[in-house]
């Protein structure tokens, strides 16, 4: 389970007053303080925390959160992208200038 990555909150959360992002879909919410992913249900039990799964996890709340994992890994694949995408065009900006 790796839904609590931060690409998640990166992409879609929100940046709050004290500096911690947070995301709200419809069966959860999304929190990063720090270097702390938390992922809690709408009742607000704590389902995963840094990747750590709760013991309170409802088979159905499972099931929900690995709805998730498939949204997270087209966020870091299009992230990815855009960092490879980043260093071609500071490669290329660099031959041009060696090429002069």
């Amino acid at each position: 389970m790796r839904c609590a990555n931060p690409a998640l909150l990166r992409h879609l959360g929100t940046k709050n007053s004290d500096g911690s992002l947070s995301y709200t879909s419809k069966s959860f919410d999304f929190q990063q303080q720090g270097g702390t992913v938390t992922v809690k249900a709408k009742n607000g039990a704590t389902l995963l925390q840094d990747g750590a799964l709760s013991t309170e996890v409802s088979p159905e709340q499972m099931q929900a959160l690995d709805k998730v994992q498939p949204i997270v890994d087209k966020l870091n694949a299009a992230e990815q992208q855009e960092k490879l995408n980043e260093v071609e065009s500071e490669s290329q900006t660099q031959s041009r200038g060696i090429s002069r």
